[in-house]
């Protein structure tokens, strides 16, 4: 079980940064206690192969992270020369999704993957994922409904502050609720809060809210 980032390194647009990406991977490799690997994307195929391809090496998957500009229904990837390719991945795509290995939980960096308000949301898609049996494959899935972002953060505790800790705090904002979590047959997903310090703490409010609201 291995966890995976995968995000847009061409973006330089407001979206998220190396340094950020980077942490990112270091939290979930402490709150799982294994490998977490970093795919560059830069367009709808590599992303759909990408994405079927996570936990070959495995039976299962820890966390998926999908930083990516996007919207209720579709992610957008920047290509080599700096510019968003013209074909982005919607939720009309998402039978080129043929990975069902079980995963933990999945989370959108993206702007509005769970904004409701338009139609069905990728992050709902997503979730509605089944094996050959009918079953889940996908724990949690996280998304925010209004525009997110992510800062690198240092927190100093401890006697005499001398230890510390980074991570990335993600926010969302609160349009009207932040962040929601869905899984299969959730109807209405449960909302979690707008900022959170660190991927970890987002994976455990989702987890605590599913487990609350059955």
């Amino acid at each position: 079980m291995d966890s995976y980032i995968l995000w847009d390194p061409n973006d330089t647009k407001g979206a998220i940064t190396r340094e950020e990406v980077e942490i990112m991977q270091k939290e979930l490799e402490e709150k799982y206690g294994k490998t977490c690997y970093l795919i560059d994307i830069d367009c709808y195929d590599s992303f759909v192969a990408e994405f079927n391809d996570i936990g070959s090496n495995g039976k299962s998957i820890d966390a998926v992270v999908l930083n990516f500009h996007g919207n209720y229904n579709r992610l957008a990837f920047t290509g080599s020369d700096g510019k968003v390719q013209s074909r982005r991945f919607t939720t009309n795509d998402m039978g080129d999704i043929t990975n069902r290995k079980a995963m933990d939980a999945l989370i959108f960096v993206s702007c509005k993957a769970g904004d409701g308000s338009q139609g069905d949301t990728i992050a709902n898609a997503f979730a509605k994922l089944t094996d050959k049996s009918g079953k889940a494959t996908i724990n949690v899935v996280i998304a925010s409904d209004g525009d997110g972002r992510t800062k690198a953060t240092t927190e100093r505790y401890g006697i005499l502050w001398l230890k510390k800790r980074t991570y990335v705090r993600v926010t969302a904002d609160a349009n009207p609720n932040g962040y929601k979590v869905y899984w299969k047959s959730v109807g209405t997903p449960a909302n979690i809060g707008t900022s959170f310090n660190g991927l970890g703490e987002l994976i455990d409010a989702a987890k605590a809210a599913k487990k609350n609201k059955r």
